[in-house]
């Protein structure tokens, strides 16, 4: 990494992003009911052995099957508790039980299991920023490139998803790559990506074989056989199928249904030492990724990715490099031989970039699909796709809306960019002809946003983290608007940052500090079960973030105007900084200096950009709390992780880089950095931690098990479907191996009999309850009346649920 300046930039990125993220990462509770919900799936595969089922047995009113998503985030989670080596099997519910393991309350007492299930999500997040200054760096410079990463990783949603461990970071950050290698495929100049490669040979036996070397190749071929072979591997071992001859019945390992994407894997190792340019290679790199977010989120890893590049393709009047043969002006949808025929036409056209990527694609998605529909049917299919897909999209689930929807979740979502945001979409519709590399990367980027938009508006069903796939393509825009109005302003880009950007920024932080509950909103869904507010805020004032948030609306304000106001002057001034874009859209070597100056840092300054994460890590995790410490435990140590970030920052694109650096655009854009760093701090390091004892029941789970004197004195869940109850107690309350009469899950039909029933069989036994506290006097009310008075609460740290103990 050391080796070029543009490779000490990106590492310079990744330790900004890592120290923006990783410090605190794990020292708040799992929040319900998306965490808890998908860390207990993961628990319960690591459990049982079995790497291809996915099981949640944590209510009657579920089934024990899990189906409505695909496996890969599930994975990643399990992953992440076998190099935590956190012990996952649930102990007796009661004595004598003969349930394996420990009932101690590992998964509460400790911040293991918070960092086991987050750290892979975050990997996802910085290889989805690297993917985006790959694009950005190749087509227009690496200062737009720097800014693109800078303003994603700054934004909320994005900060705020890549610190959850849900599906969406998973889904996204593939794709995410996909686009990005595809963009790169499609858009870099001939000469660059069509070039042939040099190529190895070697002598096996008879047969000559040779292979390109380069390290694309290389590093495709690992990426394939990490998430191609595992999976056969355990498929075949794993899973058994029936087969009826007649009466005759044959049952045979997993290995034979899997022959045949053996046969893909194979196929495409083989002919992949045919691959002769970068191009094809880069496309077989975005196969690959669409087949990890096809794992991770369905048929949408696929088809959304497709989508983008064929309306690309067709606004730029290049959709025949996909349709050879079809004439100028015609639509491949209206040609008699049938859009099916165009697409094998297309694939045969290109067998190794098109052909052999969907072979690749089908080596990476189909095993586990296959799998699943080998032991659980039609089901299976019916429930993921049927009801998750088609029933959504219809609008089975989730908020309602029309095309203003997701306007509103854009302006929080990019907050505080979005003062940047909003004009470099706009303008960037007038800025789309040329054959440069920065206009093509421009039409590339609106195609990318405008068919997400599209696509999740058309989908009935909403949630506000559906816009997150659209983000990477607003943080480009933004970013190579950022380089023009420190480099090349104009009075148009600098009126659109006056005029449109400082409006928006205006109203969308008097949003947020008027209603804090909408950043939550961001990748959570509660307000979808309470429309009108979702759960009640706390009330303490420490909770009243209105002044906070005001004063960081204020500060990007200022940050903003400034970088307006100095753009314009300049523009009017006919001011120019930085040389003219050399061929192929490329800003020179440069980029970051200005056009006088050596790209390099003092050697002082690469220290001191290894030593600030060094040192806020160790910080980090000094500071870690222990669960008992209450529900603010880092007081402010957001400040610690927002002071470095702009330490970080400041060292990347401020001294060391030259005289010119100190202008006053470039002083601006640090300020709007800056900012952006102290409150992407503040938010998923002080909002998130102050909000966890509210949103997570971890504090809740480990009060019982530090109060509680033995597995005799269980946990009862009544009325209770937020999922914290199910995983941090390792579902002992309702595994799926208890008898049915010792599960202490009441919810459902019949539950306030089931519980009374339960009263009587276990009459004289001390035991605790996790109750949402509009509940607590209708409980009271079931217990035995000589019961009642001994009902008292012991916990009431979280304002949605009581911790409670009662002798029955």
């Amino acid at each position: 990494m050391s080796r070029g300046f543009d490779r000490r930039l990106l590492l310079g990125l990744a330790l900004f992003v890592a120290v923006l993220y990783v410090p605190f990462a794990g020292n708040y509770g799992l929040w319900d009911p998306w965490e808890t919900h998908y860390s207990e799936v993961a628990r319960q595969m690591r459990m049982r052995g079995d790497y291809v089922s996915l099981w949640w047995p944590g209510s009657p009113q579920d089934r024990n099957e899990f189906w409505s998503k695909p496996v890969l985030t599930f994975w990643l989670i399990a992953a992440g508790m076998t190099a935590a080596r956190l012990e996952t099997s649930g102990g007796p519910a009661l004595p004598g039980s003969g349930l394996p393991g420990t009932s101690d309350g590992e998964l509460a007492s400790g911040w293991a299991m918070e960092w086991a299930a987050r750290l892979p999500f975050l990997l996802c997040a910085i290889v989805c920023l690297w993917a985006v200054w790959e694009l950005v760096r190749r087509l227009a410079g690496r200062r737009p490139a720097a800014w693109s990463v800078i303003v994603l990783a700054t934004s909320s949603q994005f900060a705020f998803v890549a610190r959850q461990a849900m599906t969406d970071m998973a889904f996204v950050a593939p794709m995410a790559v996909a686009l990005c290698f595809a963009g790169l495929g499609l858009l870099l100049p001939a000469e660059e990506v069509e070039a042939e490669l040099p190529r190895r040979e070697r002598r096996v036996g008879r047969w000559r074989v040779s292979w390109p070397h380069a390290r694309i190749y290389y590093v495709l071929l690992g990426l394939v056989v990490l998430t191609v072979v595992p999976q056969l591997l355990l498929i075949s071992i794993q899973v058994q199928m029936e087969l009826f001859l007649g009466n005759f019945k044959l049952r045979t390992i997993g290995l034979v249904p899997m022959l045949p994407w053996i046969g893909a894997l194979v196929a495409y190792l083989v002919a992949s030492t045919r691959a002769r340019c970068r191009r094809q290679l880069y496309f077989h790199l975005a196969f690959l990724m669409c087949g990890l977010a096809t794992l991770a989120k369905g048929p949408a890893g696929v088809g959304l990715p497709v989508i983008v590049v064929f309306i690309y393709l067709l606004a730029q009047g290049e959709i025949r490099r996909l349709w050879p043969g079809m004439p100028a002006g015609a639509a491949p949808w209206k040609s008699p031989r049938g859009i099916w025929q165009r697409v094998w036409r297309a694939v045969a056209h290109n067998p190794l970039e098109v052909g052999l990527g969907l072979v690749l694609f089908i080596a990476v998605a189909f095993p586990w699909y296959h799998a699943m529909l080998i032991r659980h049917g039609m089901g299976f299919w019916n429930e993921f796709i049927g009801d998750n897909y088609v029933r959504r999209a219809a609008g089975r689930h989730g908020d309602r809306g029309t095309f203003e929807y997701y306007i509103l979740q854009v302006g929080h979502g990019m907050y505080p960019w979005i003062g940047v945001v909003a004009p470099a979409f706009f303008l960037s519709l007038r800025r789309l002809a040329g054959t440069d590399g920065r206009a093509r990367l421009r039409g590339y980027a609106l195609a990318w946003f405008l068919v997400m938009f599209a696509v999740m508006t058309l989908v009935n069903t909403k949630f506000h983290h559906y816009i997150l796939p659209a983000l990477p393509a607003l943080a480009i825009l933004a970013g190579l608007m950022l380089d023009e109005l420190v480099t090349r302003p104009t009075v148009v880009d600098a009126l659109g940052v006056l005029l449109v950007g400082l409006p928006f920024l205006g109203l969308v932080g008097r949003d947020l500090a008027l209603f804090p509950q909408r950043l939550s909103w961001l990748f959570d869904y509660d307000y979808v079960n309470a429309p009108n507010g979702g759960r009640a805020w706390p009330t303490a004032p420490e909770y009243d973030y209105t002044a906070r948030i005001t004063a960081f609306s204020v500060a990007a304000a200022l940050a903003t105007l400034w970088l307006g106001a100095v753009a314009l002057v300049r523009a009017r001034a006919g001011a120019r900084i930085g040389e003219e874009e050399a061929g192929h859209g490329r800003v020179g070597t440069e980029a970051l200096t200005g056009p006088d100056v050596e790209p390099r840092l003092p050697r002082w300054g690469w220290y001191a950009l290894g030593l600030v994460p060094l040192v806020t890590l160790l910080i980090a995790e000094w500071w870690q709390p222990a669960v008992s410490e209450g529900p603010h435990p880092l007081d402010n140590g957001w400040i610690l992780v927002g002071v470095a970030t702009a330490l970080v920052l400041l060292v990347l694109v401020g001294r060391g880089l030259g005289p010119r650096a100190w202008r006053a655009p470039t002083l601006g854009l640090l300020f709007l950095g800056g900012f952006a760093c102290l409150w992407t701090s503040w938010a998923i390091d002080r909002h998130l931690t102050d909000l966890s004892p509210h949103w997570s029941q971890k504090h809740v789970i480990a009060t019982y098990y530090r109060l509680r004197k033995g597995p005799d004195e269980p946990l009862i869940a009544w009325q209770m479907y937020w999922r914290g109850e199910t995983f941090y107690s390792k579902n002992v309350i309702y595994d799926h191996r208890l008898p049915q009469a010792e599960k202490t899950v009441f919810l459902g039909d019949r539950n306030t009999e089931k519980l009374q029933a339960y009263f009587k069989e276990h009459a004289g036994r001390r035991v605790f309850f996790i109750i949402e506290r509009s509940r607590f006097e209708s409980l009271r009310a079931l217990l035995p009346e000589a019961a009642r008075p001994t009902l008292q609460t012991v916990d009431q740290t979280n304002n949605k649920v009581y911790l409670a103990v009662a002798t029955i």
